[in-house]
């Protein structure tokens, strides 16, 4: 089986971009494989075929990208098959990040393992959509703007179903400060702090779920970045109340909770880990 590497994804203007790769170095013949590019706004899918099957060639131009938004993030997903055999193998995602280096790539790492190890908790990551199917229920199109707060169909997002399919993340929760408020009953949001790794990249309106079904608006995130590259991110996240819209949004406890966990590390050997 081909090995893509060298991947690079660039942006050409608002409505484009370009994926190129480079394929391992091997004696089984080229023309034996075929690729096809697959797209999607969550690195979890899911995932839209955007070619057929190609022949002898590394690189494809997406000009079927929506248009602009500021903080969408496109995935991408290389297919490779081989003709006789039918088997197929998935390079990715990628996105148009900047290539870490090995100093940024050992900071990710050192993030990674405390999150997942010493201070992050097991949740489970929801990407807004961004583009898609509108809502015809409260979606209107000419001011292009959502009209209810309360729509079943899109959960206020003004896209059918809402969000992409969750990843599981391993976030570290700030305490959320409990305060009295003494003037008239008005409901207030209490921004709290999350801290996780650069995967996924978070953006405004994304959905975190805890297992013990918590569930978190993402209100604004900053980046910690070496060279262009995200290394963590500081997730500004204000709790959903019971009885939001948020919490109409089906989670299978059953199935994430049974997905296999990482093998436990044994420390009781000294480590790097700062």
């Amino acid at each position: 089986m081909l090995d893509v590497e060298y991947v690079r994804v660039r942006t050409l203007d608002i409505r484009s971009m370009q994926i190129a790769w480079q394929v391992a170095d091997t004696y089984e013949e080229v023309l034996d494989y075929q690729f096809r590019i697959l797209r999607s706004e969550g690195p979890a899918g899911p995932w839209d075929e955007l070619s057929d099957w190609f022949t002898d060639k590394f690189q494809f131009r997406d000009s079927a990208v929506e248009p602009f938004h500021l903080h969408r993030t496109m995935n991408y997903i290389i297919r490779v098959k081989h003709i006789k055999s039918g088997m197929t193998k998935d390079f990715g995602p990628y996105t148009a990040d900047d290539q870490p280096d090995l100093i940024a790539l050992e900071v990710r790492r050192h993030w990674d393992v405390k999150l997942r190890e010493l201070m992050g908790r097991r949740s489970w990551f929801f990407p807004v959509r961004t583009f898609g199917t509108t809502c015809r229920n409260c979606y209107d199109n000419t001011q292009q703007v959502v009209t209810s707060s309360r729509c079943p169909s899109c959960y206020s997002t003004g896209f059918v179903r809402g969000f992409h399919h969750p990843i599981e993340i391993y976030a570290q929760f700030m305490p959320t400060p409990k305060n009295l408020n003494l003037g008239p009953e008005v409901r207030q949001e209490s921004p709290n702090l999350v801290y996780m790794s650069a995967f996924p990249e978070a953006k405004p309106k994304d959905l975190i779920v805890s297992p013990d079904n918590r569930r978190w608006r993402v209100v604004s995130v900053k980046r910690t970045e070496r060279l262009g590259c995200p290394l963590h991110q500081e997730l500004t996240v204000a709790e959903c109340a019971r009885g939001d819209i948020e919490f109409d949004v089906p989670v299978n406890f059953q199935a994430l909770m049974s997905a296999p966990l990482a093998e436990e590390r044994n420390f009781r050997y000294r480590t790097t880990i700062g």
